[in-house]
């Protein structure tokens, strides 16, 4: 006997977002209710924080129409924390944190973003642990005590002096450019799924395709 269910798909910040549920209650209206809500949700963050929506807070504060305070309390929050990343980690991606939110969250995909911005890097560092009162760890403490005394643990991966901007197959990057994702695969032990390469929204190579097992 097949379980029942079904399957929601809208196009939210610029691409489509499918729900699945399944189970007895799949095709009745308290799980209609509950996509709904979810996509609203999606819908709400996208109207704050798309860099693509021109009336967004985070376009507005781009162009200076709006300042830190003006914006939804939510960019505030989340500009703290990037702030507290950047304290911690130099700028470099953490893949200490980013692999202990793909165990907790079960993430089976990422999103790396503007992989151009390292072009013309002799080295690039990540992230790969911290160092805590003298000991190395490979988690973030949940205290914020803990978390202001952390020092970064680096490994330095080498660059790359070729442009990626623009690059939408696999085989155009440069070959140390290969090597770095597949290096922070295997740090955060969850597959790149999607790769852009500029902040343009064609600019983006589907390494894994996320709807396939």
């Amino acid at each position: 006997m097949s379980i029942p269910r079904r399957a929601w798909v809208e196009q939210i910040m610029g691409m489509p977002i499918s729900v699945q549920v399944r189970g007895p209650l799949a095709r009745g209206p308290a799980a209609e209710a509950a996509v709904a809500r979810v996509f609203a949700a999606l819908r709400a963050a996208d109207a704050v924080f798309s860099t693509y929506l021109p009336d967004s807070d985070i376009s507005r504060l781009a162009r200076g129409e709006l300042t830190l305070e003006d914006c939804h309390p939510d960019v505030a929050e989340v500009a703290d924390l990037c702030e507290q990343a950047r304290s911690r980690t130099g700028g470099w991606f953490d893949a200490a944190l980013v692999r202990q939110t793909v165990l907790t969250a079960g993430i089976d995909g990422i999103a790396f973003t503007k992989l151009d911005v390292l072009d013309g890097f002799d080295s690039i560092k990540i992230c790969t642990g911290y160092r805590l009162d003298g000991r190395e760890i490979g988690h973030l403490p949940a205290s914020q005590a803990a978390q202001a005394r952390l020092e970064p643990v680096y490994e330095d991966i080498e660059g790359w002096k070729t442009s990626t901007h623009g690059v939408r197959t696999w085989q155009q990057l440069p070959a140390a450019a290969e090597k770095y994702v597949r290096r922070v695969e295997e740090l955060i032990n969850c597959p790149v799924a999607l790769l852009s390469t500029s902040p343009e929204r064609d600019d983006t190579i589907l390494v894994q395709n996320p709807f396939q097992s």
